[in-house]
C-alpha cells in the first residue's frame, strides 16, 4: 500500500500537464510480477532518474514551495521494494513517466541481492 499511495501520490503532484495517471500489473513469469505506475506529465530529466530515489533528493527544488515534500518518498519506496526482495526502476520521456516495479510472486524464493 506505502509503495503505491507514494507513487500514485507523487504522479498526481508532480507530473505537471498530465491526463493520464496508469497502474499496469503484469505476470512476467511463474515467479514474477511487473507493477507500473504511469503518467503522461512533464518527463523527468535523464540527470535525475538516476537519482531519484536517493534520500532528500528533489527534482526540481524551485517546485519545494509549491509542493512540499522533503524527499523522502521515493526512497521509503525503494526501501520497502527492496524488503520485498523486487527491484524499483524510473523511465521518462517525452510520453510517459514509468516507475516499474519488479517483485517475486514468493518472497522466500527469491535469489539474495547479495
Amino acid at each position: 500500500m506505502r509503495v503505491y499511495n507514494n507513487l500514485i501520490s507523487n504522479a498526481f503532484k508532480y507530473g505537471t500537464g498530465a491526463t493520464k495517471i496508469k497502474l499496469v500489473a503484469n505476470l512476467v513469469n511463474k515467479r514474477e510480477v511487473k507493477l507500473r505506475v504511469e503518467n503522461n506529465g512533464e518527463p523527468i530529466p535523464k540527470e535525475s532518474q538516476s537519482k531519484i530515489f536517493e534520500r532528500f533528493y528533489r527534482v526540481e527544488t524551485s517546485r519545494n514551495t509549491k509542493t512540499g515534500g522533503t524527499g523522502l518518498g521515493l526512497s521509503i519506496t525503494k526501501s520497502v521494494v527492496d524488503l520485498h526482495h523486487g527491484t524499483i526502476r524510473c523511465q521518462s520521456d517525452k510520453n510517459w513517466t514509468s516507475f516499474i516495479i519488479r517483485l517475486p510472486l514468493d518472497p522466500k524464493k527469491a535469489p539474495s541481492k547479495h
